[in-house]
């Protein structure tokens, strides 16, 4: 007994002609890879960026904390105790990643004082810790300015 196979290994014309639509799962699958990959570099990189402007933003506030505390001083002959005695307050962009020290570490003899910014939150993982400045100009940690 033989059997007439010859039609059903050929496809016909009419699906010769058909173009395919849609992606295949191979296809799929690498743009997954590819965006995962993409994703694995530019996270971390993303939030390092992020820590960096937030603690950027605590320098600037602390910088000017410094400088109304020697204002103060021209007019007081000594420096604020804290915050609220400079007519200041912290902008809400630095209170949610950093507490700042409120009231001041302020020395008698001679003059001084010190303000410290202690990360708070997901700051907390930054390299750079508690920054500070103190009424010379002293800046901690030194690598993180």
């Amino acid at each position: 007994m033989k059997y007439d196979l010859t039609g059903y290994f050929l496809l016909n014309e009419r699906d010769m002609n058909r173009k395919s639509s849609g992606f295949t799962l191979i296809e799929l699958m690498v743009a997954v890879l590819i965006v995962g990959i993409l994703a694995a570099i530019a996270i971390p990189s993303y939030q390092s960026y992020l820590l960096k402007g937030n603690r950027t933003v605590a320098q600037v506030h602390l910088m000017n904390i410094a400088q109304q505390q020697q204002h103060y001083l021209l007019d007081s002959r000594s420096y604020a105790p804290s915050l609220a005695a400079l007519s200041m307050t912290t902008p809400t962009n630095v209170s949610t990643h950093y507490t700042i020290e409120d009231p001041f570490t302020v020395g008698t003899a001679p003059n001084s004082f010190s303000v410290t910014a202690t990360p708070i939150g997901s700051q907390a993982n930054d390299q750079c810790g508690t920054l500070a400045i103190d009424n010379v100009g002293n800046k901690t940690p030194v690598n993180c300015w």
